[in-house]
């Protein structure tokens, strides 16, 4: 599958203002995925190694946990 669009990526909040050049990074550690209704996407205690974007659809949670998502996915990436 290809990388999402920039634009789609853009329009996460997170990431309105980010360079072009760290923006692209990201794009590529991107895996698309798709779920069904009633799949279990994450766990309760489980450690976060994933960051949603959704494109489409309805997600809903039991709880919302607050972390610091920048500094998260910024760990995810090589150094530039």
């Amino acid at each position: 599958m290809p990388a999402p669009s920039r634009d789609l990526i853009r329009g996460v909040p997170l990431f309105a203002e980010t360079d072009e050049k760290f923006l692209g990074r990201l794009a590529e550690e991107f895996n698309p995925r798709t779920y069904a209704p009633g799949d279990l996407m994450a766990e309760e205690g489980e450690r976060g190694r994933t960051f949603f974007v959704i494109e489409s659809g309805e997600v809903s949670t039991d709880d919302v946990i607050r972390v610091d998502l920048l500094a998260a996915c910024r760990s995810l990436l090589p150094p530039l």
